[in-house]
């Protein structure tokens, strides 16, 4: 994960118009449309030729930041910002690079609206642009997670009462039914009560469904399987779903991603968890492998084990608090997250 700071821009162009490339040029076109709040959304339209950047008005005090790179087979990649007045990213707008190459002519379109510290970015352009009002509740992060900006989409739309169950799927979902349960434990290995641990997966096709209307950047990528739960008194906590499937791409063994939060003390995500079966786990790149099995908050390769009677799969994932998480620290007395 990386800070805000991160992904900072310097850029010494001045603000230039949209006529910014010549009709013989191979160039994209970029389709933009921001939304300030409840303001009118304003449209724009830039075209950039291969191998050039462009700093061009959005709306308001916001700039857009665009740069396309040419590519050995003629195609080339683009990167997209939606900058602040101090030419600082807005959280989570900067998207693109390697993996999206177009062709000459090539269009990219993308709608923002802009609420607050909070971003709703749409690749498409519909009819109405999203509305903040239809944004979920943002708790108050304590403390707030700058070094990992996804980390912020635990809080978003987080339920206000939490116990130590909690459904990630809504009952009748399509899958093979999964029941996650483990413990939270401390440096020392005590039971740690009061912690909140979120979950958010794949459904059984290995896809995220899009939540509608749209979230913010901040957890839009996480799709609408997702739940939250708090440790009870013996630091238990369990999650009824179903077991995720594979990307389509199948460039991933299938897991379910964990965000621990330890009020008022430090937010973040611990290893997946992943399933020993899976044989996904040992075709990994190994560039990738690292990034993977981190190893923090402990291994989360878990062991199926299946109810006959039942139908149902359990797995156990115990949570060691800030074990291989860089500067860590442990927390000696967490108290509940404020709400707003």
């Amino acid at each position: 994960m990386r800070s805000l700071s991160a992904f900072a821009l310097v850029v010494g162009a001045a603000l230039i118009s949209p006529l910014a490339a010549h009709a013989a040029e191979p160039s994209i076109t970029f389709n933009l449309r921001t939304r300030i709040g409840d303001e009118k959304p304003i449209e724009r339209k830039y075209m950039v030729p291969f191998g050039s950047s462009l700093r061009a008005p959005a709306a308001g005090s916001l700039t857009y930041f665009m740069e396309v790179v040419a590519t050995a087979d003629g195609r080339a990649f683009t990167k997209l910002s939606l900058l602040d007045a101090l030419n600082q990213p807005l959280p989570r707008t900067t998207n693109g690079g390697p993996f999206l190459r177009l062709p000459a002519g090539g269009v990219r379109t993308i709608s923002y609206t802009v609420c607050d510290d909070r971003v709703i970015q749409q690749e498409s352009m519909p009819k109405s642009a999203a509305r903040c009002a239809d944004l979920p509740t943002m708790s108050l992060s304590d403390p707030r997670p700058d070094g990992c900006l996804e980390c912020l989409g635990a809080y978003e739309g987080m339920p206000k009462n939490l116990t130590s169950r909690a459904r990630i799927v809504p009952p009748g979902t399509s899958g093979d039914p999964l029941m996650v349960t483990g413990r939270v434990l401390s440096t020392e290995g005590s039971p740690k009560s009061g912690v909140i641990v979120y979950a958010f997966q794949t459904d059984s096709s290995g896809l995220y469904p899009t939540p509608a209307p749209p979230r913010s950047q901040f957890s839009q990528s996480h799709g609408t399987l997702r739940a939250w739960v708090r440790t009870d008194a013996q630091g238990r906590y369990s999650f009824e779903t179903i077991e995720p499937g594979t990307y389509p791409d199948r460039s991933e063994p299938r897991h379910i991603h964990m965000v621990v939060i330890e009020p008022g003390c430090a937010t973040y995500f611990i290893e997946d968890v992943h399933f020993s079966d899976d044989p996904l786990l040992d075709k990994t790149e190994p560039s990738h492998r690292n990034d993977i099995f981190n190893g923090v908050g402990g291994s989360g390769v878990v062991t199926r084990q299946h109810d006959s009677k039942t139908g149902v799969t359990f797995v156990t994932r115990d949570i060691h608090l800030g074990e291989n998480f860089q500067n860590y620290s442990s927390c000696t007395a967490p108290k509940p997250a404020p709400r707003q």
